[in-house]
């Protein structure tokens, strides 16, 4: 009985009999695991390791930093609960307030002696102390009970104060300067933001002119609004067929003007 010719592209190599579904499996993800490892090597991460490790400096200095501000401030609170509970509530108490300075919209602590009010008698106000040094404190009578603890306070507390203020100022300015820079840059990209799809777009459109099909690559999707991109290509697509047809009908039109004889 004659049997017709199998075909040789449906069996593996050696093998007997058809071929095996589990091998042709194997295959295919090895083939997709070498297209994958191809494509890592060809494209740059998204996002960049640059970008992640700038994102997680930053993020890092600025918890930092306000970690650093929190922790001053409970240590100057603890100072001032000091000053308040090892002094007599008397002429020349030192005490820590929070004030707010003209033109700023927060609280700064400030290092201040209470003094007699000249307009009230009998009752005191806080002045602020511009200089600290050991010279502001009062020694006589109930003041020189906690004399030593209350002069640690107070110095730790000026310090404290000091340093507070640096860092506010540093991240002030590192704010103000982000601030601008990322204005200047966000200006920049604005005008060029839908540069890369134009080009894109205009790529296709060329290729598809010439009778080339364009496959976007397996990330497109991540890198490029297709869609747009597409309704960009066929605009584009568009006005070439257009202008193709205007030279076209300009190169039949006579030199004259005149319609083309009928045949």
């Amino acid at each position: 009985m004659y049997q017709e010719d199998e075909d040789e592209e449906a069996y593996e190599p050696g093998a007997e009999g058809p071929p095996n579904p589990g091998i042709k499996a194997a295959k295919a993800q090895r083939a997709k695991e070498r297209a994958e490892q191809a494509e890592k090597r060809a494209y740059r991460p998204i996002p960049s390791p640059t970008a992640a490790e700038a994102k997680q400096v930053t993020s890092f200095l600025g918890s930092e930093l306000f970690d650093a501000i929190d922790g001053m401030e409970a240590q100057i609170e603890a100072c001032a609960m000091i000053l308040r509970v090892a002094q007599p509530p008397y002429n020349g108490k030192l005490d820590i307030r929070w004030w707010m300075p003209n033109g700023e919209q927060h609280r700064e602590p400030v290092l201040v002696k209470w003094v007699a009010d000249a307009r009230r008698p009998g009752r005191l106000q806080p002045r602020r102390i511009n200089k600290y040094s050991a010279r502001v404190h009062r020694r006589d009578g109930l003041f020189a009970t906690n004399l030593p603890e209350v002069e640690k306070a107070a110095a730790l507390a000026w310090e404290l104060i000091g340093i507070r203020k640096e860092l506010i100022s540093i991240v002030r300015y590192k704010i103000k300067t982000q601030v601008a820079v990322v204005l200047v840059r966000e200006s920049w990209f604005e005008g060029r933001k839908y540069e890369t799809s134009r080009l894109m777009a205009q790529v296709i459109a060329r290729l598809a002119c010439s009778g080339t099909a364009v496959t976007l690559p397996q990330r497109g999707d991540d890198i490029f609004e297709t869609d747009e991109i597409q309704g960009m290509a066929e605009a584009l697509i568009a006005q070439e067929r257009e202008r193709v047809w205007a030279e076209q009908s300009a190169q039949a039109q006579p030199p004259d003007g005149t319609a083309p004889a009928a045949r």
